[in-house]
């Protein structure tokens, strides 16, 4: 049975913007866990999943071309707060699932499955 976590939404139920997320917030300095960034358009993909402090990591990947590369379709991010003992597992679960385009660090350890953004925990 998958890790239900709670993956973050904008007001109204909306999928944060990657490039207007307001990262300055203090709350994204302390936030811990693991991300996902795809981009919209006709085909929506998903760039890149990563884990750490989200605000770091999300200020570092706005410098990335690779990921920029994408921002013509749309940008978006989610992020669940999980412990650090949790994230390699969670990061290597979504690697496999999702498919990144960009390629991400792979921990080499156990898969933990999780509930994916777009899916409601519990529901089936």
């Amino acid at each position: 049975m998958p890790l239900e976590v709670e993956w973050v939404r904008y007001q109204g139920n909306l999928w944060h913007n990657f490039l207007n997320l307001n990262l300055r917030d203090l709350y994204y300095e302390h936030t811990e866990g693991v991300y996902i960034i795809w981009h919209g358009g006709h085909e929506p993909t998903v760039v890149t999943v990563g884990q750490g402090v989200i605000g770091d990591r999300l200020v570092a990947h706005r410098l990335d071309p690779h990921i920029l590369h994408y921002q013509r379709h749309g940008l978006f991010v989610t992020w669940a707060q999980l412990s650090a003992d949790q994230r390699n597992g969670v990061v290597k679960y979504l690697s496999q699932v999702l498919t990144p385009k960009n390629e991400c660090a792979v921990p080499n350890c156990e898969l933990i499955g999780v509930n994916l953004p777009w899916e409601q925990p519990g529901k089936s």
